[in-house]
């Protein structure tokens, strides 16, 4: 790929990922049916391209961003589906965009601001922090959705069955933290080199959740524990390994 694509693709990757993974909350998603919601959260993204990209004269697909994005995020709001693969399709559109822009002949300057005042550390550190929230925001939103099918599956036996509620003796969002802590953890030690630690940190968490999940008469219990358990890990480590291959295309 010529230089400019990756000068083009990481700067608008690293602003997609902020707009829809860092500065849109958990309220804005709820309410996005709402005209200004949807609105603002669309300029957010393009003014986070605009400046990360650092080319005042890109206008194009900086129109671009804007009109795609409100249309894919419009029609996701119309099918009204807040599953894994509803959340997939709506990604990859958006970063199917970004790439055809990157692909594209070059746009705007020949050089970002930025690159002029930083050189290639500017790239590295967008690479390394769309890692961060690849890793632990999309992770969060992935393994989430992953698991929601089983999560209603297990209190719908226990509502049919009659059996007691679902047990809950950790924090309220103590599992959720444990899995973006462990998959930071293995962007850490991917980058580092340090694949061993990776094995280790597997061994344990799995030594710790042996306690949870020993006992045969919360099988159901046991397994969507297992099944998120494997599900972040696997993210974490595609993630990090997609990290690792991307830094590499910019030094």
């Amino acid at each position: 790929m010529p230089l400019h694509f990756w000068t083009t693709l990481v700067p608008l990757l690293t602003a997609h990922l902020l707009a829809d993974f860092v500065f849109q909350t958990d309220e804005d998603v709820a309410r996005k049916h709402r005209p200004g919601i949807l609105l603002k959260h669309v300029l957010i993204v393009t003014a986070s391209s605009y400046v990360l990209l650092g080319r005042p004269d890109a206008w194009l697909p900086i129109v671009v961003i804007f009109s795609t994005h409100l249309i894919i995020d419009y029609l996701k709001i119309r099918i009204g589906r807040d599953n894994l693969t509803a959340f997939t399709v709506d990604q990859v559109a958006h970063l199917l965009v970004i790439a055809a822009l990157a692909a594209a002949p070059a746009i705007g300057s020949t050089s970002s601001l930025w690159e002029s005042l930083f050189g290639d550390g500017y790239y590295i550190l967008l690479v390394f922090a769309s890692g961060v929230i690849v890793v632990i925001g999309v992770g969060a939103v992935v393994v989430g959705k992953a698991v929601d099918p089983f999560l209603l599956q297990m209190r719908s036996t226990h509502q049919e069955s009659k059996e007691r509620p679902i047990p809950r003796h950790g924090f309220e969002q103590g599992g959720r933290l444990i899995g973006q802590l462990e998959r930071a953890l293995i962007l850490l030690f991917v980058l580092a080199n340090q694949l061993s630690a990776v094995g280790f940190l597997i061994a344990a968490k799995s030594i710790l959740r042996i306690g949870e999940v020993k006992d045969r008469s919360h099988r159901m219990e046991a397994e969507y524990i297992i099944i998120g358990t494997l599900v972040s890990f696997l993210w974490g480590l595609a993630a990090a390994f997609a990290t690792q291959w991307m830094l590499g295309r910019v030094l």
